[in-house]
Parts: structure tokens; C-alpha cells; sequence
């Protein structure tokens, strides 16, 4: 195989690696989780995830009757609760 044949075989690899990249990205965009299976991921109870929603703690999308989580959302939302945390441990170790 040639130079030219092995450059064109790995842009292929390259390309079908940044296909899936994109693809992934846009499946993270889209996953929504309903109120039990957020509060199976957070560990708490579906009661404790209604209050939380009612109390415009965690973020939340209305779809009809339904209330839904977008998963990303939760993730950035539990990313920023404990970065909160860490400094509210900071101020009191410092006290």
C-alpha cells in the first residue's frame, strides 16, 4: 500500500471516529429522564425530586403533564451543588 492509499485510510478512521464523537454529543443533548428514573439516578426519593422541582431547585421541562429532567441539565446542576459546597467547607474550615 502506498503513502497516498494510508493517508486516505486513516482520514477515513478520522472521520468515522468524529461521526460517532457527534453523535454521542447529540444523544446527551436528547436524554431526558423522567421523575423516577431521576430520582433512582440522584439516589433520592421520587417525593424528594418533586419538591426539589417544585422549589425551582433542579431543572425541569414540562412536556404536557409530564415533568422532565434533561439529563445533561442534571449533570451540570450536581457539577455546580458541589462545587457550592466545596467553598461553603472552605469558609468554615477557614473560621
Amino acid at each position: 500500500m502506498g503513502v497516498l492509499e494510508e493517508v486516505l485510510e486513516e482520514l477515513k478512521e478520522i472521520n468515522q471516529k468524529m461521526e460517532q464523537l457527534a453523535t454521542l454529543d447529540q444523544s446527551k443533548e436528547t436524554k431526558m429522564l423522567n421523575v423516577d428514573e431521576a430520582a433512582q439516578f440522584l439516589k433520592l426519593s421520587t417525593t424528594k425530586v418533586y419538591e426539589l422541582m417544585r422549589q425551582r431547585e433542579i431543572p425541569f421541562v414540562k412536556a404536557g403533564r409530564r415533568k422532565l429532567i434533561p439529563k445533561q441539565m442534571l449533570l451540570e446542576w450536581i457539577d455546580q451543588n458541589a462545587q457550592d459546597n466545596q467553598q461553603v467547607e472552605r469558609i468554615y474550615q477557614i473560621k
